[in-house]
C-alpha cells in the first residue's frame, strides 16, 4: 500500500483515525455513573469485560500511534511496521470482541443474540471501508469522486465487502427482531422496547444499511 500512497497522506489518515478513537474513549467515560471514578473501571481486568474493553482500546490506540510514528520516521523498518500492523489488527479485533461481551447479557434478550456481534463487526467493517474508500478518493488530483487507477481494484473489493456486510447486517437485525416475538414475555417486551419505546436505533441501523448499499451502487455504476 505504501508504494502507491504517499507517506504524508497515510500518516494524516492514521492521525485522523487516532483522533476519532481518542474522542470516543473520552466520551465513553461519561456512560459511567460517576466519571471522576472512571479509573476504577480498569482495575478489574480479570473479571470484567468492561475493564478489558478499556485496556484493549488503549493498547489498540497506542499501537496505532506507534505504527503512525514508525511510518513517518522510519520508512525502512519494514519488520517493525509489519509487527505493529499485526498488533493493531489483533488489538482491534479483541477490543470489538470485548465490547460485544459487555452487551451479551442473558437477562437482556434484545442484546443476547447473534445479532449483537454481527452488528458490532459489520459496523466496524462498514465505517472502516467507507473511510478507506474516501481516503483513496481524496488522493486523486482530478475534480470529482475519481479513484486513482492503481487503487481501482482495491476500491472495487472494498465496495463489494461493504455491500455484502450491509445486507447481512440488516438481515441479521431483522431476523433477530422478529424472533423476539416468539421468545416469551421477556423477548416480547424487548421487541416492544426496540420498536415502540425507543425505535431510533432500529431506524439508524436500517438507514445505515440502505445508505451504504445506495452509495456502493452509485460508485459502482459511476466507475
Amino acid at each position: 500500500m505504501e508504494s502507491s500512497i504517499p507517506k504524508d497522506y497515510l500518516v494524516k489518515f492514521l492521525l485522523f483515525v487516532i483522533l476519532i478513537i481518542v474522542i470516543a474513549l473520552l466520551t465513553s467515560f461519561f456512560h459511567l455513573g460517576k466519571p471522576k471514578n472512571s479509573i476504577y473501571a480498569v482495575t478489574h481486568f480479570s473479571s470484567s469485560w468492561l475493564s478489558r474493553e478499556i485496556i484493549f482500546s488503549l493498547l489498540f490506540t497506542i499501537s496505532l500511534c506507534l505504527l503512525s510514528f514508525t511510518i513517518y520516521k522510519f520508512q525502512n523498518w519494514m519488520m517493525v511496521k509489519q509487527t505493529l500492523l499485526i498488533a493493531v489488527s489483533l488489538f482491534g479485533l479483541i477490543t470489538i470482541y470485548s465490547m460485544i461481551k459487555v452487551y451479551m447479557l442473558p437477562t437482556v434478550p434484545a442484546w443476547n443474540s447473534f445479532s449483537t456481534p454481527l452488528r458490532f463487526f459489520s459496523t466496524a467493517i462498514i465505517l472502516g471501508g467507507i473511510s478507506v474508500a474516501v481516503f483513496i478518493a481524496l488522493l486523486n488530483k482530478q475534480p470529482g469522486i475519481v479513484f486513482p487507477v492503481e487503487s481501482a481494484k482495491l476500491v472495487k473489493i472494498i465496495l463489494l465487502i461493504l455491500a455484502v456486510t450491509s445486507v447481512l447486517n440488516l438481515a441479521g437485525h431483522l431476523f433477530h427482531l422478529f424472533s423476539l416475538k416468539g421468545a416469551g414475555l421477556a423477548g416480547l417486551e424487548s421487541y416492544k422496547l426496540i420498536l415502540d419505546v425507543n425505535p431510533i436505533p432500529f431506524y439508524l441501523w436500517s438507514g445505515l444499511s440502505f445508505i451504504v448499499c445506495s452509495i456502493v451502487d452509485l460508485f459502482w455504476c459511476y466507475k
